[in-house]
């Protein structure tokens, strides 16, 4: 009995053992890891990536191993260029190529335009990729009905899906803005032309020279496309929240147009970009084929618009292009005071058409707000009606089980934004299409005015001073406009001082003059002065030993000097702010940030004006002194006028040679310093080195 009680003690004392070695091994593992991942030579890595050599990469080690990257390099492009370039474009060559296709372009109107289109090989790649994208679906619905293939038909949608957006991309930014250029290219023959070109000329034009003519036609197009856009933005501000319940909003957080993409069917994007186009098209028509229509039958003098014209004398355009591209654009594209001045204009007209149509509850939102997220539906007799907006639908509520819910790949959508209910009058579709009518006759009324009024007062002011009648009808416009702006500026002006008193108001003229006199003082200094200068050094330096010959004499026009100098300031004044730190960048950050307000005369003159003029006035004095008094007792008069012209280009070439050779020794000097530190310093000590 002892013997059998050992016995089991022992059996007993080993299962324990066996029990603990068994609880005890996952921590084992546990530190045996945390000892590896701890022992583990990062080192090796930075030694690998080190090894990674120009030598080893180009196998001029003696190793085999560039050659298998030179292999997957050239095998993955190879993979790469005959996946989504060679066999796209030529299954699109085939279909282009084909009888049938042949048969229908003959069928249209535009077969020469289309035969064109098709000698491209982005066209012909475009047309493969929507062959391939509708054999993926086709492909995709079969196998939808084989249920063991599911990888495959994973694999087939996804393709398919990212061929769907990427064509659909390609049909919004592309197509579509290139559709818009073209058709305000057709309404507008009347407005830019003489009634001699047609719609073959253009036809002709494009086949001559069609990749700039695409071009064009689509940077005008976007160039429209963006402008609605802006003024939609304009119109989302003025009106009630939910009028424009039909048009996508590109702020609201639940658009997100990849998912639309993904999501909608192609049939609904298709209907959407052709609604697009119609609606983009009638506004077209409404902007530029009725105005031109109308002004040629009231005003036949008024147009074409000349586009090719220009002045007689070179100066007097350069002045007039430099005047509109630095300053009148800057103005009108300034986002701040034509943004406000538009939305009010815009407030206006909304407010007119509210009150002849009654319709001031549905465009303005005079009804309390009250904010409808899940409203019932209202009575009949009740004519509060709330716009309508798609909500995702409940669950069922006959269920007591709490379902997990599904499982979203993609993200879903935020919470819709509130519409403001408003009054619905009486004969209310009656009065809505009274308002597509107005808007299109206060548009139609709109572009004439726009294209009349800038371009009578751009012609008569820019007569005045140039005293030319061939004038690019760009300069007029532009210059109208800005004649517009300045007085719709002064009007607001005026209208922000009629609440004050007298005494205010002659306290705020007070300070704007003196406002105007330091701005008229800056102005003579920095945009008058300092350019001319500029201009005349770079006359004298550049343009005149390089456009005119020894023989000639060079004129030089003040004018002419002084946009030169204006061009050549902004782009020394933008290269100084973009360089590294020094006094000058100093003075001119200081200058940027006092502003006209604020600005420091006496820092303007004593840092700015004065070291300038010293500077460039020396620059320009010893030289003409020299050689106008030293040169002729020494050479003869031939020398004299050679050296007369080119002694200013000689000496900046001399400025810059030294420049060079300065900056490369103290390189050099740097360059030395730097090995005598690596080899011989240790410490602070050179050890070994002998100077």
């Amino acid at each position: 009995l002892d013997a059998v009680n050992d016995e089991d003690d022992e059996n007993d004392d080993d299962d324990e053992d066996e029990q603990a070695n068994l609880v005890a091994q996952p921590a084992g593992i546990a530190e045996n890891a945390q000892n590896q991942e701890n022992n583990h030579n990062w080192i090796d890595w930075d030694r690998a990536a080190d090894d990674l050599t120009w030598e080893r990469l180009l196998g001029l080690d003696g190793s085999l191993q560039f050659l298998e990257h030179v292999f997957w390099v050239v095998t993955l492009n190879t993979l790469f260029i005959l996946i989504f370039a060679y066999a796209p474009f030529h299954i699109g060559k085939i279909i282009t190529s084909s009888k049938n296709f042949r048969q229908a372009v003959t069928n249209t109107r535009f077969e020469t335009a289309i035969n064109t289109l098709t000698t491209y090989g982005c066209v012909n790649a475009l047309i493969g990729y929507i062959f391939i994208s509708f054999f993926l679906l086709i492909s995709f619905t079969i196998l939808s009905f084989v249920n063991y293939l599911t990888r495959i038909r994973r694999v087939v949608g996804l393709a398919y899906i990212v061929l769907k957006v990427a064509l659909l991309i390609v049909l919004e930014i592309l197509l579509f803005p290139f559709i818009c250029g073209i058709w305000l290219d057709i309404c507008s023959l009347r407005i830019l032309n003489e009634r001699t070109i047609t719609l073959n000329d253009r036809l002709t034009q494009f086949q001559t020279n069609p990749g700039t003519s695409t071009f064009l036609h689509w940077l005008c197009g976007m160039v429209f496309v963006f402008y609605f856009a802006t003024f939609i933005f304009l119109l989302r501000e003025v009106l009630r929240p939910g009028a424009l319940w039909f048009l996508k909003s590109i702020n609201d957080l639940d658009f997100n147009p990849i998912q639309e993409m993904i999501q909608l069917p192609l049939a609904l994007h298709l209907r959407r970009f052709i609604s697009s186009i119609i609606i983009f098209g009638c506004v077209i028509i409404l902007m530029f084929y009725v105005p031109g229509e109308l002004l040629i039958r009231c005003i036949p003098k008024f147009l074409p618009f000349n586009v090719k014209g220009s002045l007689e004398t070179v100066v007097s355009e350069l002045m007039i292009e430099f005047i509109l591209l630095q300053g009148i654009l800057p103005t009108l594209l300034e986002q701040g005071h034509t943004r406000t001045m538009l939305k009010h204009l815009l407030q206006l007209w909304v407010e007119l058409a509210s009150w002849i149509l009654g319709l001031r509850s549905f465009l303005l939102g005079d009804t309390p707000s009250l904010t409808i997220t899940n409203a019932p539906q209202v009575d009949q007799n009740d004519n509060v009606l709330p716009m309508p907006i798609v909500a995702i639908p409940d669950q069922p509520q006959n269920d007591p089980v709490e379902q997990a819910p599904p499982v979203q790949i993609l993200p879903a959508p935020a919470q819709l934004t509130p519409s403001q209910p408003f009054i619905e009058p009486s004969l209310f579709r009656l009065r809505l299409a009274g308002l597509c009518l107005f808007t299109c006759l206060s548009l139609a009324f709109l572009s004439v005015l726009g294209l009349t009024v800038p371009a009578t007062i751009g012609r008569f002011l820019l007569g005045l001073i140039t005293g030319s009648a061939r004038l690019h009808e760009l300069y007029t416009i532009l210059t109208g406009l800005y004649i517009l702006w300045l007085i719709t500026r002064i009007i607001f002006f005026i209208r922000s001082l009629l609440p004050f008193d007298v005494s205010n108001i002659l306290t705020r003229l007070k300070s704007y003059s003196i406002l105007c006199m330091r701005v008229l003082l800056c102005t003579f200094c920095v945009i008058g002065y300092v350019p001319f200068m500029i201009g005349l050094a770079s006359e004298l330096v550049l343009i005149i030993p390089l456009s005119t010959s020894i023989e000639q004499t060079a004129v030089l026009t003040p004018l002419r000097v002084w946009i030169i100098g204006l061009l050549n300031t902004k782009i020394t004044i933008a290269l100084i702010m973009s360089g590294p730190q020094w006094r000058l960048k100093t003075v001119l950050e200081r200058l940027y940030q006092d502003g006209l307000r604020r600005i420091d005369f006496a820092f303007l003159i004593n840092e700015f004006l004065l070291p300038f003029t010293l500077n460039i006035g020396m620059f320009m004095a010893f030289p003409y002194l020299a050689v106008s008094h030293i040169a002729p007792t020494l050479f003869n008069p031939h020398v004299v006028h050679r050296l007369e012209r080119y002694i200013y280009s000689a000496i900046i070439s001399l400025m810059l040679l030294l420049a060079f050779v300065i900056f490369q020794i103290k390189q050099l000097r740097l360059l030395f310093e730097h090995v005598r530190d690596e080899k011989y310093l240790v410490g602070r000590r050179l050890n070994n080195f002998e100077r």
